[in-house]
């Protein structure tokens, strides 16, 4: 009993002596955290050095006058198109063209039988010559009829009679050339022609066929292709801003210029020739038709082409390089250059928009020093360091479209 209260005794400070060293330990630890992070914390709360200006340029804009060009979406239309028919009823003999091919104008195309026809003539021939000789005869009486009447040796009423007959038989004689000349008329549509200089299409009937004038369609169709129209629709508002500009600018003459499927640009610019005075009311659209040169045959009929029209221009506005305007919910502003040489922003009402630029049409003044680059980092009331840019000339031709196109104006 004794032994064991002995060792327990002996044991009870050494566990004491751990505890209490672990302590130290802990707090030693602590104390060291605490006087390192302080000096880091120090340092952490001190005051960061002012950023100095920053670099942008600027670009101070100027009233100017801008060319338009509108951008629609067009149709190629043939410069004239004539349905080839038949005009005398008759067997179909021959054909004498490839379809899809170029004609000329005068070319023959299709011969109908001729047999009926030229009989037709050979008969008005003979009733021609029978009227003829009936004149003749009757020409004689009258002169004989005449000469005895001088002597009185016939009465007036023979003499009428016989003259009476002479005017039958003259009139007899214009109804026979008349017939003769129908039936020559007649044997002469036998043989159809192409009535311009173009490409023929598809023929619509085989040889051998039984035309009839009055119930068959065309045999075929013949387009001419150069030169070319293009019509587009622009929609009434469109049109009332179209004449606006030309009336403001003094135009009359409006060039075209279209790009193909592929994207290429075509190498014969139009001119615009028609413009319809007709509204549709259930699209609100006019139709536009310009005239364009088709020399190589490029263009086809019924094919949808972007067109563009150059001509038209805005007197006194001010533009913006796009880069420089940034869109938010608020609307659009642009970064000029406030007193002491800090940003200010401006929100502008914008217009019609080119490859690179905005027209402004409120918000700016002309004067006004619009900052170009470096819009992210600029904050209202920023100190920067301006420099002067100068403005690309010809890069101010405005777009508008209609329905069909990219829509390519801010409202």
């Amino acid at each position: 009993m004794s032994e064991s209260s002995t060792n327990s005794s002996s044991r009870s400070p050494l566990w004491r002596r751990i505890v209490s060293f672990t302590i130290c330990l802990a707090v030693l630890g602590a104390a060291t955290w605490w006087l390192l992070r302080k000096p880091a914390g120090t340092a952490s709360t001190a005051t960061a050095p002012p950023m100095g200006p920053i670099p942008v340029r600027v670009e101070t804009i100027q009233l100017s006058t801008v060319p338009v060009t509108l951008e629609y979406l067009g149709q190629t239309e043939a410069f004239q198109k004539v349905e080839v028919r038949a005009r005398v009823t008759a067997f179909l003999d021959k054909r004498l063209f490839e379809e899809g091919a170029s004609v000329k104008e005068g070319q023959e195309l299709f011969r109908l039988e001729r047999d009926t026809f030229e009989a037709d003539v050979e008969a008005a021939k003979a009733l021609l010559a029978q009227a003829e000789a009936r004149t003749e005869v009757s020409q004689r009486d009258v002169k004989r009829l005449e000469d005895l009447m001088a002597n009185d040796a016939t009465t007036q009423k023979e003499l009428d009679d016989c003259r009476k007959d002479l005017k039958v038989a003259l009139a007899d004689v214009q109804t026979a050339k008349a017939r003769l000349s129908q039936a020559q008329l007649n044997l002469s549509y036998t043989v159809i022609r192409s009535p311009l200089t173009g490409v023929i299409g598809k023929a619509n009937k085989d040889v051998g066929s039984y035309l009839n004038p009055q119930t068959d369609g065309p045999l075929a169709t013949v387009q001419q292709m150069d030169p070319l129209y293009v019509e587009f629709p622009i929609t009434e508002r469109d049109l009332l801003r179209w004449r606006e500009l030309a009336d403001a600018g003094r135009k009359t003459e409006f060039a075209v210029q279209l790009t193909l499927p592929d994207g290429k640009i075509y190498p014969h610019p139009g001119k615009v020739d028609f413009v319809d005075i007709r509204v549709e009311p259930k699209t609100g659209t006019a139709m536009i038709r310009a005239k364009l040169d088709n020399p190589d045959g490029v263009l086809r009929p019924g094919q949808l082409l972007r067109v563009k029209v150059t001509g038209l221009e805005r007197k006194n506005v001010l533009t913006v390089p796009q880069g420089a305007v940034i869109q938010s919910a608020a609307g659009a502003i642009v970064f000029i250059v406030g007193p002491k040489d800090v940003v200010q922003p401006a929100p502008v009402s914008l217009g019609d928009w080119t490859a690179d630029r905005w027209i402004v049409e409120q918000g700016l003044a002309p004067g006004a020093r619009v900052i170009v680059d470096h819009l992210i980092l600029l904050r209202p009331g920023a100190p920067i360091l301006p420099t002067e840019a100068v403005a690309q000339a010809g890069q101010a031709s405005s777009q508008s479209s209609l329905p069909g196109g990219n829509v390519s104006y801010a409202r």
